[in-house]
């Protein structure tokens, strides 16, 4: 094998790893003040909170026992899969700052929240006009 090859084999290890530690360091702050990442993280919390609010003025209706239920079983599933929502929003309230990778897995929630508070809505929104 000849030095030049050698050193080759030797050297591109090293220089993959750096290109991989490299491009995995570039810090983002996902919740940097007025960004569309808070804004987006605020009105989900303001959605469920909204819808919160509605379903326990719902829930005093004399409704049927199925309403009931599909109502409480949408609200169950908001609150758990918003539940990274609310833990930052606690975690704000209390003057502590979540870590990045919690942030990321808020991030990653997102989703599955709006999802399940669209869902909350629609029922809501049936529920109202039925009652109406």
């Amino acid at each position: 094998m000849t030095a030049g090859k050698r050193n080759t084999i030797t050297t591109f290890p090293l220089i993959l790893l750096t290109m991989l530690v490299s491009s995995s360091c570039s810090l983002q702050q996902p919740f940097e003040f007025g960004s569309p990442l808070k804004e987006y993280a605020e009105s989900l919390y303001k959605r469920q909170n909204q819808a919160t609010q509605i379903l326990m003025l719902l829930l005093e209706e004399e409704l049927q026992e199925d309403d009931e239920e599909t109502l409480s079983t949408a609200e169950l599933q908001m609150y758990d899969s918003c539940h990274l929502l609310n833990q930052m929003v606690a975690y704000e309230q209390e003057g502590k700052t979540a870590s990045l990778a919690e942030k990321r897995q808020l991030r990653n929630s997102f989703p599955a929240c709006e999802q399940a508070i669209s869902q909350t809505e629609f029922l809501l929104t049936e529920l109202e006009n039925k009652i109406e």
